[in-house]
């Protein structure tokens, strides 16, 4: 791969990490997000995104597998492995109650933070339960008891289904981020949810268009409302 190709991936990456306060790792989804133009011409070099900052000698760039799972990959310079690898052990031992939290909320919200949304196209949650969201033109008036989720909080590369413990984690700081900004409690959100029933969460966690058209089988309602 041609040298100044990969003197300016080294370059991102260390002026990335090169600023106070220190920047949270940086993921290889990052920063492709961050520098479109670069990861494309460095994958037109050398395949893969991965395989481009291989290229670069050990003593420059560093591939280190947080998850050892795909997308767990982090990029990073010898002087700075140290402060990343500190990093995500102070990540881990949030993980769990992170993870935990987040698993209390009701999964209908969880999925608004994780939805794609159009450009011009506001994604609102309902904070009244049945927990339900929207996406609205940007210029469209809210409904009443509905506040946006913006653009800064969302997460859509999140699938909430499998999300792995650091993505739970993200996550989680998204939208207690999100509460902080609109004054909100989130502890509302989770007592609510350990006392609704597994009926209740299931019709919140449907989109409220397809609720008129929901059929639960009788064997289905019948479990549901034994474990009420």
């Amino acid at each position: 791969m041609d040298e100044g190709l990969i003197d300016r991936l080294v370059r991102a990456v260390e002026d990335y990490y090169d600023v106070k306060p220190p920047q949270p790792p940086l993921f290889l989804s990052r920063f492709g997000q961050l520098h479109k133009a670069l990861r494309q011409e460095l994958i037109d070099a050398a395949g893969s995104l991965g395989a481009a900052i291989n290229t670069a000698s050990p003593d420059r760039l560093l591939i280190l597998s947080i998850t050892g799972k795909s997308g767990g990959e982090v990029v990073v310079t010898p002087e700075k492995r140290e402060q990343v690898e500190a990093m995500f052990a102070e990540r881990a031992s949030h993980a769990v109650g992170a993870t935990q939290s987040l698993n209390g909320l009701p999964f209908s919200m969880q999925v608004a933070f994780c939805t794609r949304a159009d450009p011009g196209q506001v994604v609102a949650l309902q904070l009244n339960p049945p927990h339900h969201y929207q996406k609205l033109a940007a210029d469209t008036s809210l409904p009443s008891g509905m506040l946006p989720i913006e653009d800064r909080f969302r997460h859509p590369e999140i699938n909430v289904r499998s999300a792995s413990s650091a993505q739970k984690e993200t996550l989680w700081s998204a939208i207690s981020a999100w509460a902080t900004h609109h004054g909100i409690d989130l502890n509302g959100f989770i007592e609510r949810t350990s006392r609704d029933s597994p009926l209740s969460r299931l019709l919140a966690a449907q989109p409220r268009a397809i609720l008129p058209q929901l059929v639960i089988p009788g064997d289905i309602l019948e479990l549901l409302l034994r474990q009420d």
